[in-house]
């Protein structure tokens, strides 16, 4: 599995937060010379639920991004199983990572949170500048991950109370 890290208290409740958030992202990929804007979740593109399901309003929540040419369905269904919540009701957002071609898979089409030359990573990767991994798409996807975080601070849960975390790929985004 891969990180897990708190958002802390760099956000606060208000959507002007949110949007100066936004668009600071944004003048970070304009300053690094990225072309792609910051992708926002689309409906049907995520998973969401409260575990345990007969709780009350959820007290925390968790952002979790599943890795390379996998989807949530699968994450959604270990998470409400296995997963226990050790601090009471939690709203689970799973969003899933844009449809794009994929270097390490020859060209192919597949659900990727940012383009990897090859597999496995290492420094020996020269295709791009960043061993191998595109950090422009990885900005770009960004966007996904911090409108599900949006959402639960919108729902009314702090952002310290606010987990991000992932598998491979998920995991480096986190």
């Amino acid at each position: 599995m891969g990180i897990i890290a708190c958002r802390g208290g760099s956000v606060s409740q208000s959507s002007s937060d949110a949007e100066d958030c936004r668009e600071s992202l944004r003048a970070i990929a304009h300053d690094l010379g990225f072309k792609k804007a910051p992708l926002t979740m689309p409906k049907g593109c995520f998973t969401e639920f409260v575990r345990p399901s007969s709780a009350a309003e959820p007290r925390c929540g968790l952002v979790w991004m599943h890795g390379l040419g996998d989807t949530e369905k699968g994450w959604a269904d270990t998470l409400r199983k296995h997963f226990r919540v050790p601090c009471g009701p939690c709203k689970f957002i799973l969003p899933r990572a844009p449809t794009q071609r994929s270097s390490c898979t020859g060209g192919d089409f597949s659900t990727s949170w940012f383009d990897i030359a090859d597999l496995p990573v290492s420094q020996k990767t020269h295709s791009f500048a960043h061993h191998g991994c595109s950090l422009e798409e990885a900005l770009s996807s960004c966007g996904r991950v911090h409108a599900a975080i949006d959402q639960l601070i919108t729902e009314g849960i702090p952002a310290e109370r606010i987990m991000v975390g992932g598998f491979s790929q998920g995991g480096a985004m986190a």
